[in-house]
């Protein structure tokens, strides 16, 4: 299984994509969003009910310190950080991902990134 990161900082439309498409892919444990303290747009209440492991930082707190606390909460043996504003394009992309890096024993791996209309 994968847990995967993801540091949410408003941009409710691009994190509920993101999220809905994460929830599509194999072999995924937990996903942990991080609200960066978002502003009043409805990404927080859209966490409340999104069926996500969520943290709540009381200040915005940056990238790396979201990313940081995401990780703390990680189970799996294997973590993927993702931006919100990423939606991964086929059911199996992120295990692929994962796939291909523990094959070539890389401790890092990185996707390609297509940008999608909208």
């Amino acid at each position: 299984m994968i847990d995967v990161v993801v540091p949410v900082y408003g941009q409710l439309h691009l994190v509920a994509q993101c999220l809905d498409t994460l929830k599509a892919q194999e072999k995924i444990g937990r996903i942990i969003a991080v609200d960066d303290c978002s502003p009043p747009d409805g990404t927080s209440e859209y966490l409340d009910i999104a069926d996500v492991t969520v943290i709540r930082n009381a200040e915005n707190r940056g990238f790396v310190e979201s990313v940081n606390a995401g990780m703390k909460l990680v189970e799996s043996e294997y973590a993927v950080i993702i931006n919100s504003d990423v939606a991964p394009v086929d059911g199996d992309s992120l295990y692929t991902l994962v796939k291909s890096a523990y094959l070539a024993e890389a401790c890092v791996a990185g996707a390609r990134l297509l940008f999608m209309p909208g």
